[in-house]
């Protein structure tokens, strides 16, 4: 898995945490009208205006706990994606130093911009492009050549 799969990846779940607020979300406000609904039927009362309140209120702490779990949610994903890409530097930086003919060269993800860390290529000051592949029909082993 390389870096872009990896970011694709974390898009999609993304994408999939926000589908899967969006629908408790819905399905809360659903339930929120369905009871104004039954309400209006009924002769307009002071226990119903009392009932409005509370269903209201009720309506409130389930929007704030959903909003709270979504954005645990997040952080969750996003450290779980940071952990995941900070395993797969350090296997490459492992695999940098360990190669004789990369030996003078500091470790290209050290010096790369975003957006070059993104294609997985880079230059160093010397010029020399570099340019690093994860083979995973071989268990993992990385493949670097400069």
């Amino acid at each position: 898995m390389n870096r872009m799969q990896l970011l694709e990846e974390q898009a999609q779940d993304s994408l999939a945490l926000e589908a899967e607020f969006d629908s408790k979300v819905k399905e809360v406000l659903d339930q929120h009208y369905s009871n104004l609904q039954s309400l209006r039927k009924g002769a307009g009362s002071n226990g119903n205006i009392l009932k409005f309140k509370r269903s209201t209120k009720k309506l409130q702490r389930r929007i704030k706990y959903l909003q709270n779990q979504r954005l645990r949610n997040k952080t969750w994903l996003n450290r779980c994606y940071e952990t995941r890409a900070n395993q797969y530097m350090e296997v490459l930086r492992g695999e940098w130093i360990t190669r004789d003919y990369c030996y003078n060269y500091p470790f290209w993800g050290d010096e790369m911009s975003s957006s070059e860390t993104q294609t997985g290529h880079g230059t160093r000051g010397t010029g020399v492009a570099c340019h690093h592949v994860v083979d995973e029909e071989e268990h993992g082993v990385i493949t670097t050549g400069c």
